[in-house]
């Protein structure tokens, strides 16, 4: 009956060392670079044809694998002028964030590409 205890005792030490260096090994959620913006849903609110463009020719840039598959856009504002964008594309099982912030000028200031979740294909 004490040995029973004792191997009892050990699998829980066991399993919580487990549950530990799995949780501590998984990544950190990147915080959202968009909290605060407004998204604009309103055809009136989207940005300049310019951004439009810039965006386009960003994803066409993306390695091939990367471009067949972009999310549809997703248009954000600041309140400030400034404008962003963003979309996510899906490679091998893994959705990937990308962000296109631009300034009141309409040029692109920052680009921001993060892991977004895994999917089943």
């Amino acid at each position: 009956m004490h040995a029973m205890k004792i191997t009892r005792f050990t699998s829980f030490i066991l399993l919580g060392t487990l549950l530990w260096v799995v949780g501590c090994a998984s990544p950190k959620p990147v915080p959202d670079p968009l909290a605060g913006w407004r998204e604009l849903v309103k055809e009136s609110d989207k940005p300049s044809q310019e951004i439009t463009n810039d965006y386009q020719s960003y994803i066409q840039s993306l390695p091939p694998k990367e471009r067949e598959y972009p999310t549809a856009p997703h248009f954000y504002s600041d309140g400030n002028g400034q404008h962003a964008i963003r979309f996510n594309v899906n490679v091998d099982g893994a959705s990937w964030a990308h962000v296109l912030i631009y300034d009141k000028e309409s040029k692109r200031v920052k680009v921001i590409k993060y892991f977004y979740a895994y999917y089943r294909s």
